[in-house]
């Protein structure tokens, strides 16, 4: 209920704040459209990635887990056959690809953020020139 909440008051205020733009400057509103187009394609973009990064972090997860389940499990024909840096190395292996995984997740949401922060202060230049540009021509 919380989120609809939030939702409907985002929706609300990106409605009327559309349609006084658009009232008041229809060459403004084309210009918010196509930053509107490029985000969405961004946010996509990063979605689709965060989803997949999501579904390769659990099953590298499962892997891991499954590598100390079994070191554990078999503990002591481990020890008893002098395994135990086998078993190690097999669970740092399998540490590390989750690792890589991780980094590659953060690189990701650096990239998007600073990619999100560039596209709004684009926005922002963008809206300023045009609408300075109006105004100065007498057209708003």
């Amino acid at each position: 209920s919380l989120r609809f909440n939030i939702f409907f008051k985002n929706l609300v205020s990106l409605a009327f704040g559309s349609a006084f733009l658009l009232w008041t400057s229809w060459r403004l509103s084309v210009s918010l459209l196509l930053v509107w187009g490029v985000l969405s394609v961004v946010t996509r973009w990063y979605g689709g990635f965060v989803t997949s990064l999501a579904t390769r972090r659990q099953e590298l997860t499962a892997k891991v887990n499954e590598v100390a389940e079994e070191s554990l499990s078999l503990i002591q024909t481990v020890r008893s056959l002098g395994l135990e840096d086998q078993s190690k190395e097999k669970f740092a292996n399998a540490s590390a690809a989750v690792s890589e995984v991780e980094a590659l997740r953060f690189s990701g949401y650096a990239l998007f953020h600073g990619a999100s922060t560039a596209i709004s202060s684009a926005i922002l230049m963008l809206t300023l020139v045009l609408g300075g540009g109006l105004v100065a021509k007498g057209m708003l």
